[in-house]
């Protein structure tokens, strides 16, 4: 069906819908979103994981209201593709890493590791870096695993200690205050 329903060559932002231009051979892939316990305010993430979904090629019946760029006017209802674009291609994020790069220690504690990402795939704004994503992904869209190390660091998983019975417990207090008993019986100087 990849090759039936291929989706959108290029993020515009705009309304997609795979349904519209059917195949006579068969009908799109019909998909239902279930947000769960996500509160479905407007441009919330899981509305961009939709839109994503759509551009791809699945059929996923629902509408723009809660996309970035819709408003509810006095006229009537708008959907402006251009905001939800910027939302799509991180342009709010540009924004605020160049006003950022003015204080250089803000910028650092903050944006370190995008910095670090976009020297590595060579692109200088964040739009760059998804546009390369997006095209590598319609290039070769297998899932890759990664190899597993053979010794990976698992410091997170910390061991708790074997829980302590009753006498063992009691044990522990004498100790406890027996070494209190010896320091508060020491004469003082």
């Amino acid at each position: 069906m990849d090759t039936l329903y291929q989706g959108i060559p290029k993020v515009t932002g705009e309304a997609y819908d795979v349904s519209e231009k059917p195949n006579e051979e068969r009908r799109p892939f019909k998909a239902v979103l279930d947000v769960g316990l996500i509160r479905t305010s407007n441009g919330n993430k899981v509305f961009g994981a939709l839109k994503g979904a759509c551009d791809g090629g699945l059929y996923i019946p629902h509408s723009t209201k809660r996309f970035p760029g819709f408003k509810k006017n006095a006229d009537g209802e708008t959907y402006d593709a251009k905001k939800h674009r910027e939302r799509i291609f991180a342009g709010h994020v540009d924004k605020y890493m160049k006003e950022l790069k003015k204080t250089p220690e803000a910028f650092k504690k903050q944006f370190s590791l995008w910095d670090a990402c976009l020297k590595k795939n060579a692109v200088d704004t964040c739009e760059k870096l998804y546009t390369k994503i997006h095209e590598a992904i319609r290039k070769n869209p297998d899932f890759v695993k990664k190899a597993q190390l053979d010794k990976p660091k698992r410091d997170f998983n910390k061991k708790r200690p074997k829980r302590l019975n009753r006498d063992q417990r009691k044990k522990n207090v004498a100790k406890k205050m027996e070494i209190a008993l010896k320091q508060h019986s020491k004469p003082k100087k």
